[in-house]
């Protein structure tokens, strides 16, 4: 699933396409991104802009969307192999069941 997960991060998910004088003009006018490439562009927006406040808030936003779209799933899926076989107790298995329902709200692997 891990390695699925990280294959799903590096395929193409969207594509950016500009019409009109834009799009005869640029160079590129079909792009296709995946997760790690919006990270890049964020990153590469917060340079060009040279502000530091640009700079951070754009590094929180792709940590958080790292966060959210990679390695929560991951976590999930950890915590849901050691619910169903690792032999627990009850206050153990209702710990996990609370930690999985509490990261289902920060994983956006539906929604992205």
């Amino acid at each position: 699933f891990v390695v699925l997960v990280i294959l799903g991060c590096t395929l193409p998910s969207y594509s950016l396409e500009q019409f009109g004088l834009m799009g005869m003009v640029s160079t590129k006018p079909f792009v296709e991104h995946d997760i790690f490439s919006t990270v890049r562009l964020l990153m590469d927006q917060a340079r060009l802009t040279g502000l530091l406040s640009d700079r951070v808030g754009l590094t929180v936003l792709s940590a958080v969307f790292i966060l959210t779209v990679l390695i929560v799933p991951c976590v999930q899926l950890a915590l849901s192999l050691v619910r169903w076989f690792v032999p627990l107790s009850r206050k153990a298995r209702l710990r996990i069941f609370v930690a999985i329902e509490a990261l289902s709200a920060w994983q956006y692997m539906e929604v992205y």
